[in-house]
């Protein structure tokens, strides 16, 4: 192979401790010729300094000295990229090591032009929250006009480079669900691929974006008319979202606020709205099962215990854990 694979995109602003242990992850990656480009996006003196330290060997450091978003950062660093596919991790998710190996086998045994993999959700401890296999291809094509099915977000799918830059990459415009409209976009390209097993580890955490709820409810109203098409025509049910942002909230410990999305919700989806609004009635936030397990299509979800996770998971979140990793801030 005379050059790399598959270039990772990096963006990052003024988080360089958490961008440690995601860039090792990235570069432990088997199997897989890489060049990493980590993008600045306006970090402060000191967290600029750290990044540009991380510099070399198949690690490159751009810089914006404003902050443009990490949509448009993301878009910066696939135009710089050199080699034919691109993917995506924020600073402050994990890979486990054969992921971009899964999904380059995925793609090229089905000869699509992107692909995409199961994802575990944690938080700090670890504690795994949710564990969600891939859907299948026909599932993600079916109700992607719906809801974003698709696992982990942007950390998540593998795509061809030049497909990438031909649908426009993702929208600067939105902050908080730019993903879910590059999915779509690559959805009228033809159908994905899908890698087995788990290959992202999300993090959750109170500070990230869904708790900015007037944000993520504007985006959702761009998502609806502009993919409306997609739906026959049919208006997006903003139930879903509404219970995602209640969710947050009340994992924060603000229970006004997720008690008022939870009603929103109920307008939808009353009985899982109503339900969620009774558990705003106690103090503390709910916690994970063991491990949970959502169906394929993402609805379903049967429980299961810590032998559930994939050793590669399991390995991957020790060694987190052993480093001692602090919480993170606020998602870009």
């Amino acid at each position: 192979m005379t050059g790399p694979a598959v270039a990772v995109v990096v963006p990052t602003h003024d988080r360089a401790a958490l961008l440690v242990p995601a860039l090792q992850s990235i570069l432990d990656q088997r199997d897989v010729a890489l060049e990493v480009i980590v993008v600045d996006d306006g970090s402060g003196p000191r967290d600029a300094a750290a990044v540009r330290s991380l510099a070399g060997g198949s690690v490159r450091v751009l810089r914006n000295e404003v902050a443009g978003g990490v949509g448009a950062a993301r878009n910066r660093g696939a135009a710089a990229a050199r080699a034919p596919w691109v993917s995506f991790c924020d600073d402050d998710d994990l890979w486990v090591p054969t992921k971009l190996a899964r999904q380059l086998d995925a793609a090229s045994s089905t000869e699509r032009c992107w692909a995409y993999t199961g994802a575990v959700k944690f938080e700090a401890g670890p504690v795994v929250w949710q564990v969600m296999e891939p859907p299948t291809p026909a599932e993600v094509h079916a109700r992607l006009p719906s809801k974003n099915v698709i696992p982990a977000g942007a950390s998540n799918v593998l795509v061809d480079r030049e497909v990438f830059l031909t649908v426009g990459g993702f929208d600067p415009a939105l902050a908080h669900l730019a993903d879910w409209d590059l999915w779509l976009k690559l959805r009228e390209t033809g159908l994905p691929a899908a890698a087995a097993g788990i290959g992202v580890c999300y993090r959750m955490h109170t500070g990230a974006m869904s708790l900015n709820p007037n944000g993520i409810l504007e985006d959702l109203a761009t998502i609806d008319v502009r993919w409306r098409h997609a739906r026959g025509g049919e208006a997006l049910d903003p139930g879903p979202t509404h219970l995602w942002i209640a969710m947050s909230w009340l994992r924060a410990g603000r229970r006004l606020p997720a008690a008022l999305s939870y009603l929103r919700a109920a307008r939808s989806r009353p009985r899982r709205g109503l339900r969620g609004l009774l558990r705003t009635a106690y103090p503390r936030p709910p916690m994970p099962p063991r491990a949970q397990r959502s169906s394929r299509a993402g609805d379903g979800r049967q429980r299961g215990g810590p032998a559930d996770l994939p050793d590669e998971v399991r390995h991957l979140l020790a060694e987190l854990a052993a480093a001692g990793a602090s919480p993170p801030a606020a998602r870009p």
